[in-house]
């Protein structure tokens, strides 16, 4: 191989190795490593993972994307009627980078603690026996799971900081995954599945550093960085208007998951729903 050879074959071995970092830099700049990473994470919590989901969005019809969507399910059979029941549980994930600019999590005067009935009564669970399933949701041994545990951060709005015009990604990102999961919702009931009933769970995973802002009893305000939050919006009348969607950092993710991994064991209402049951399915 001649010298001209040698020369151009160095020349494109260089041009192909800036457009590799040229790329890395725009993926990272478009924020799919971190939609990539939290497919990963729940992948090894042991849920079937899927990335860009579309579904039709409730209000426009219109096909929408989704970031990621975790699914896990149980199937029960009934030793003496050999009826079948299964429990599906899936995560409704959108994941938004926006490490140039803090998360403000607004938290009103009605924000203090989340309970167990409010958290439970306001899953959305669709599909056979919805009542029955949540009334199974609401046994006891439940408000010691630690998906109860440090939650104490409920919000009724959340902003970015330091925005003076343009899309608000945060509240954007939330309105997005909430249409998502109604449209599934709405799916899924149109579907009309007999013994089978699903539990969604909207979640925003974000890289931004996470405040709650609220005012203390001597008026001041008061900021907090936080790994997760929980939003409930509601109407003039104080009725909820939505599931809870949970808010968590890329930093905080591990530890949530391990709330996660342990609401798997929702899944397991099939074998209470089917009484005396002889093997998965």
């Amino acid at each position: 191989m001649g010298d001209v050879e040698v020369e151009v074959g160095r020349q494109v071995g260089d041009f192909i190795l800036s457009e590799i970092e040229n790329c890395r830099k725009w993926l990272e700049e478009q924020g799919y490593p971190l939609e990539f990473r939290v497919a990963q994470a729940w992948a090894k919590s042991g849920f079937h993972v899927r990335q860009s989901v579309f579904y039709d969005d409730p209000e426009t019809n219109l096909p929408r994307e989704l970031d990621v969507l975790a699914h896990h399910q149980r199937t029960a059979v009934s030793k003496t009627t050999a009826a079948s029941f299964t429990t599906a549980l899936t995560f409704l994930i959108e994941c938004k980078s926006s490490r140039d600019a803090p998360w403000i999590v607004l938290c009103g005067v009605n924000s203090e603690k989340l309970t167990l009935p409010i958290f439970v009564q306001r899953w959305l669970v669709v599909g056979d026996k919805e009542e029955l399933v949540r009334n199974e949701l609401s046994r006891a041994w439940w408000s010691k799971a630690e998906i109860f545990r440090e939650i104490d951060l409920i919000g009724h709005g959340i902003v970015r900081a330091h925005k003076k015009s343009g899309t608000d990604l945060p509240f954007h990102a939330v309105k997005q995954v909430l249409s998502a999961t109604h449209g599934r919702a709405k799916k899924i009931a149109a579907a009309g599945e007999h013994n089978r009933c699903h539990l969604l769970f909207p979640v925003v995973v974000t890289d931004a550093h996470l405040f709650g802002a609220w005012l203390t009893p001597n008026g001041e305000l008061e900021l907090k960085e936080v790994p997760r939050a929980t939003l409930f919006f509601e109407s003039e009348s104080g009725t909820f208007l939505s599931p809870p969607i949970i808010v968590v950092t890329i930093d905080g993710l591990e530890e949530f998951l391990l709330a996660v991994r342990e609401m798997k064991g929702i899944c397991e209402l099939s074998e209470e729903i089917v009484g005396p049951w002889k093997k998965e399915a």
